[in-house]
This record gives structure tokens, C-alpha cells and sequence, in this order.
């Protein structure tokens, strides 16, 4: 290599350099957030935009969602959805005035049921929603809710799924 191209050769390595580590996604497949990470993003934006009380927590392959609500006649109702995370086939948005329901829809592997305990009494489920805030849907969160489901699904060793609604 001649001596005066190396300047110019130098400066090419340290900008392209500068330039990878300030985009630490590029040269990546997928993005670098570890499985604890993507849960614990689900759970809390559930958990800010909550309309009831809703917890959720992870064991396995599968996602509890915890809430409590008004039931029929004024008592409290305790409700308990297991889903398979596998199992989730999309996500869509229910509109009403003041809230949105965030709906899982699951198509049933026949390995694990997604199932609905509510007060006790257990029932098979291929959907569940969660009622969620207005501000869910104003703040554009359906499409990242559905890329980090779709990164959790992908950890737990299923396909990479877009989510989106079937026409």
C-alpha cells in the first residue's frame, strides 16, 4: 500500500467504525433484547395502560394474565388467563368511547390449552383481551405490542409472525 493512500484509507476505517458503533443494530439479524427484557416490556405497558387491575407474569412457554374487574352485579371478579405464548395467532384492537381492548387471538396447538379461570371456574379459551386505556391506541402502541409478541413467540421457538389482523 503506498504511503499517501493511508491517510485516506485510515480515515475511511475510523468513520465507518464511528459510524457501526453508533448503530449498534446494523450487522445484526434480530435486535439484541434478551427474553427477560422483551417480558418485562410487555408486562409494563400493559401494567401503565391499564384500565383494571392487570398483572402480568411468564413461566415457560406461557404468559398469565392476572386481573381483577366488576363482575356481574357489583361483585369483584378474579380472573386468570394461561396462554400458550406459541399459540398466539394475532392481536386486534376492539375500540369503545373510553377504552380499547387488546384482544390475543389463539389457534390451539393441542400440546398446551390456553385456558380462563375466572373465580375458579375454568373454561378453554382461543381468545382473551385485556382492557386497556384509550391512550394505547393514540400512542401507536398495537404495532410495537405486536413486534415484541412476535419476538417472544420467536424465544420460546416458534415462527416469526407478523400479529396483524387477517383480512
Amino acid at each position: 500500500m503506498r504511503a499517501s493512500s493511508c491517510p485516506f484509507f485510515c480515515v475511511v476505517i475510523a468513520l465507518a467504525t464511528t459510524w457501526f458503533v453508533a448503530h449498534p443494530c446494523i450487522g445484526q439479524t434480530t435486535d439484541n433484547t434478551s427474553l427477560e427484557e422483551t417480558e418485562r416490556w410487555i408486562a409494563d405497558k400493559i401494567s401503565l395502560y391499564q384500565q383494571n387491575e392487570e398483572s402480568v407474569s411468564y413461566l415457560g412457554g406461557l404468559m398469565y394474565i392476572f386481573s381483577t374487574q366488576p363482575g356481574m352485579f357489583g361483585a369483584q371478579e378474579t380472573r386468570t388467563a394461561r396462554i400458550t405464548i406459541t399459540d398466539v395467532e394475532y392481536l386486534s384492537l376492539v375500540q369503545y368511547p373510553e377504552v380499547v381492548w387488546l384482544c390475543f387471538h389463539i389457534a390451539p396447538n393441542g400440546e398446551t390449552e390456553s385456558i380462563l379461570s375466572i373465580n375458579g371456574k375454568i373454561e378453554t379459551i382461543t381468545k382473551h383481551c385485556v382492557i386497556l386505556k384509550k391512550s394505547f391506541d393514540s400512542d401507536g402502541m398495537l404495532e410495537r405490542m405486536r413486534r415484541a409478541l412476535s419476538r417472544l413467540i420467536e424465544f420460546h421457538g416458534g415462527p416469526v409472525k407478523s400479529l396483524a389482523e387477517p383480512y
